[in-house]
């Protein structure tokens, strides 16, 4: 198998030429990725300015509205989404401010823990909010053919988000049987679907193996009928989506140690990828640059060679927080 290790170095050297140029989303998101897969501790202070910024700033307020039920009352920041597949999630949410709350919250928690945060937040008031969560029925939030089909990876995340935190552990397993039934059950077609809705549909069975693996803290096993789509229908897949979601099909097989199975599929699907890579303009263009972060961020871990993930920044001691 082809060693892409220059590759992802001169990707890596790219984005820390232009580290003042992007966002601190971008940067944070990206180099949170690149220590999982290739132990990077120099890249901490910028990963840890963006868990402030994106989860550790917010969550007090959030945690507050939760605990005072004022999650019906959440609204919708930013502007109107102009890209069909984020239309359809912004109406869901807002005839469904409930899950908009939830995916954003259950985010927040988890990532907070994953990144060894939560200490810094009132015990009480943590315990009030698991305790109020055990008691909300997920069932009617995310258990609905609306909402998996338009909350989609989002609301994978949300459900093995209360599977990890240990408030819900059945809900991930209905949402995920739903989406199977919904999709490639006898009365399914999914070649008549808008290719929106394929694309969402690839990007929740994406999301169950990303979020399984507690973004990417673990490979995982299991997945086995997600497995068998991808591989049996990887030239649509390649078809009918973009390179962002090839890649993460390509690093769910890596999580569920299937590339060496699927040795030549991963190879081509990854010299695919690499081949689309627009070199001179993710040098001289920062805002081209920044829009192919989350492709770059996956793809550079799904060329990686690593037999395990390196721990999350555990960033309680940090001088920020």
């Amino acid at each position: 198998m082809a060693n892409y290790k220059k590759t992802v170095d001169s990707l890596t050297q790219i984005y820390e030429a232009n580290i003042f140029n992007l966002s601190l989303g971008s940067s944070g998101h990206y180099f949170a990725r690149h220590h999982a897969v290739y132990n990077s501790p120099k890249y901490q202070n910028v990963v840890a300015w963006n868990v402030y910024i994106r989860y550790y700033a917010r969550f007090d307020k959030m945690l507050q509205t939760f605990i005072n039920n004022q999650e019906s009352k959440t609204e919708y920041k930013g502007d109107k989404p102009k890209k069909k597949r984020k239309l359809l999630r912004y109406k869901f949410y807002i005839q469904n401010p409930k899950a908009m709350f939830y995916d954003r919250f259950l985010n927040g928690w988890f990532h907070l823990v994953k990144f060894g945060l939560l200490n810094k937040f009132s015990e009480e008031l943590l315990k009030k909010a698991v305790s109020k969560l055990k008691k909300i029925n997920f069932e009617k939030i995310y258990c609905t053919e609306e909402a998996i089909k338009y909350d989609s990876s989002y609301l994978f995340n949300a459900v093995l988000f209360l599977k990890h935190l240990n408030i819900d552990r059945t809900i991930a397993g209905k949402c995920e049987k739903m989406l199977e039934k919904m999709y490639l059950g006898s009365k399914a077609n999914l070649d008549k679907l808008p290719k929106e809705e394929y694309q969402s549909f690839v990007y929740s069975l994406t999301h169950i193996i990303i979020a399984d693996s507690k973004y990417y803290q673990r490979f995982v096993s299991g997945h086995q009928w997600i497995i068998k789509y991808f591989i049996n229908n990887i030239q649509t897949i390649i078809s009918r989506t973009t390179p962002d979601i090839v890649s993460e099909v390509g690093l769910c097989l890596r999580l569920c140690r299937q590339d060496k199975k699927y040795e030549r599929l991963m190879s081509e699907t990854k010299k695919q990828l690499v081949s689309k890579i627009k070199w001179n303009k993710l040098e001289t263009d920062p805002e081209y640059l920044h829009k192919r972060e989350h492709t770059n961020s996956i793809l550079i871990m799904l060329l990686a060679n690593n037999k395990k993930f390196y721990a999350p920044f555990k960033l309680s001691k940090h001088d920020i927080f």
